[in-house]
């Protein structure tokens, strides 16, 4: 028996890697025979390696991958119009039930082809580029994008309830669903008093010490920087920000904490494969996004029993609930982040009161209610195609 196609596209190999591994497993239990076309080689703030890893990992589940050189700029017209050629090669001759596209990029290449091959075609934004407060550019560049694709969109899935309101009312796709965020295993989260020791150690922080961590890409949006300047507002030498992660801002974030004298007060300790670890480690988790769609981290961070300081941005404040799980404030304000840093800081109980809150929060969000949700969008569409 010849199995059904699906084929998963995205511009990223870590956007396959770190949101679509439960989905691709999902679509294999319903008997499909998943492909995976993206970028393995470039555009990622994965490293090679990483990618090679993830090509390896999905060869060994019979997942088939095809390489494609989509740009994650869209102004790249010459890479992108390579990128349209050889993903309608695959789409025209793959005989596909349907196709799962994600990424703005991809999602619009995807889309131009699906519609002039026929082939049904559901749309995951994870967090459109306009939003409440997005620049100007963002609307009159993306939104028209956008709302003229959805024509062509046969399902489309958003992950925060912002951009749900909008896709139901301004958007013209045949079915929209909201469903909350990627799926977190919430249980590897859950606080590790021996990991905590472990890790203390490992980045020689006391146990009198508090730790504000963060989990991100060191660059503008994720805003690293605003936590840096109110650390500095403190002046508290016991207060020690950590950041995981990798990116462009690396060096920027070091020359802000010298500039401030707290070199010794921020820690880039880069990509970790073990991040689990760290948050059982820490006692503040900042979240001082500009933009987010709906991240794992700060679902990781509130699984953790962690209280957060964040940005009362789209994506953050669906599930960070101002005086309950933390605190929110607009991404500039750095003395606002100062003000409520030092708040938990100097209360345990506080931050052991908003902890426990947040980890029963996070239940709505674990992997098991998210993949509940996805299978009976895939359900639809095989039901449904049209």
């Amino acid at each position: 028996m010849v199995k059904k196609k699906v084929l998963m596209v995205c511009t990223t190999a870590s956007m396959i890697g770190n949101f679509n591994l439960p989905n691709i497993e999902l679509l294999k239990n319903l008997n499909y025979q998943v492909e995976v076309a993206c970028n393995f080689k470039n555009g990622s703030n994965w490293t090679n390696e990483d990618s090679e890893k993830l090509k390896d990992h999905l060869k060994s589940q019979g997942v088939k991958c095809y390489q494609i050189d989509f740009a994650r700029s869209p102004f790249n017209l010459s890479d992108n119009t390579n990128a349209y050629k050889e993903l309608k090669r695959i789409i025209k001759d793959g005989k596909y039930s349907f196709v799962h596209c994600q990424t703005p990029v991809g999602a619009v290449i995807t889309r131009l082809i699906t519609s002039k091959l026929n082939v049904p075609v559901i749309y995951t934004a994870h967090g459109f580029h306009f939003f409440k407060g997005a620049p100007l550019k963002n609307w009159v560049f993306y939104y028209p994008v956008e709302k003229l694709l959805s024509k062509y969109t046969d399902i489309l899935i958003t992950i925060n309830d912002e951009d749900f309101k909008l896709a139901k009312k301004k958007m013209k796709a045949n079915k929209t669903y909201e469903i909350p965020g990627a799926g977190v295993i919430t249980e590897r989260f859950h606080s590790n008093d021996i990991y905590r020791e472990q890790i203390r150690k490992q980045l020689n922080i006391s146990d009198d010490e508090i730790m504000v961590f963060s989990v991100g890409e060191l660059n503008n949006n994720k805003n690293q920087q605003v936590i840096i300047k109110a650390l500095n507002l403190i002046g508290n030498k016991k207060i020690i920000y950590v950041v995981a992660g990798v990116g462009a801002n690396k060096n920027m974030l070091i020359s802000l904490a010298h500039k401030y004298g707290l070199s010794k007060q921020v820690k880039l300790i880069g990509y970790k494969d073990d991040i689990e670890k760290y948050y059982s480690a820490a006692d503040i988790f900042a979240f001082p996004s500009k933009r987010e769609g709906l991240s794992f981290a700060g679902v990781e961070a509130m699984s953790a029993g962690l209280p957060i300081v964040g940005s009362n941005v789209r994506g953050v404040k669906d599930y960070v609930y101002d005086g309950k799980s933390g605190f929110l404030l607009k991404p500039t304000d750095d003395k606002g982040f100062a003000k409520r840093i030092k708040q938990l800081a100097n209360s345990s109980e506080l931050r052991e009161e908003m902890g426990e809150f947040n980890i029963k929060t996070a239940e709505k969000y674990d992997i098991v209610n998210v993949k509940k949700i996805m299978n009976k969008i895939y359900l639809s569409i095989e039901k449904h195609p049209e």
